[in-house]
């Protein structure tokens, strides 16, 4: 099997390779179960974004692309009991970095984990205002920009053409049904096969 001239394993070797790592918790064991009537306010996404962050390192030792939550831009005023932390306008996604075998173009991922099968769009507590124009901004300048729905640990990956469409028809959300790119489970640290699915949907 040819090897990209970026990649240090054909994908024969990075699947070997998976086989031989420890096994984690997966997103299903690290999430609490998922009550019918459970409000989305209650899930901060945090065992999602662990739960990426993982496979993305797994990525990037293998080669493939690397990847890294971005915290959001803060500046700090005032001393003592007036100090305050002032949360700065974001350019950025939850995740980015580079897709190294696509030359290293740039990658914007909004995460998003849910405890209904509901995302609200143009909406806090969904994918808001400024992150719908996050990910039409970048997606015009030529990066790959979507967005990673996990619920019930299993994911979907909403493109920005999906984005641009529930926008413009006025939709206030989108269900889980209306997103067909779901993501497959994988094995061992890869917990969902997300490089796979990422060239599918960008070939």
């Amino acid at each position: 099997m040819n090897r990209h001239p970026n990649m240090r394993m054909t994908s024969a070797e990075f699947a070997a390779w998976l086989a031989r790592q420890p096994k984690k918790p997966t997103i299903a064991q690290k999430l609490p179960a998922t009550p019918p009537q459970r409000s989305n306010r209650v899930n901060d996404g945090r065992a999602f974004e662990d739960a990426l962050q993982s496979i993305f390192e797994c990525y990037a030792a293998a080669g493939v692309m690397r990847v890294r939550k971005v915290e959001p831009p803060t500046r700090i005023v005032g001393t003592g009991a007036q100090r305050k932390v002032i949360f700065l306008a974001n350019p950025f996604l939850d995740f980015v970095g580079t897709w190294t075998q696509r030359k290293g173009a740039m990658l914007n991922i909004e995460a998003k984990s849910t405890s209904e099968p509901r995302l609200s769009i143009n909406r806090a507590g969904g994918v808001s205002e400024s992150q719908v124009r996050a990910i039409r901004d970048w997606s015009l300048a030529g990066a790959y920009a979507v967005v990673f729905w996990e619920w019930a640990g299993r994911l979907k990956i909403i493109t920005p053409a999906e984005i641009s469409v529930a926008v413009n028809t006025g939709r206030a959300s989108l269900k889980w049904g209306d997103c067909p790119n779901e993501v497959e489970g994988g094995t061992g640290f890869e917990r969902w096969q997300i490089a796979r699915t990422l060239s599918r949907l960008f070939p």
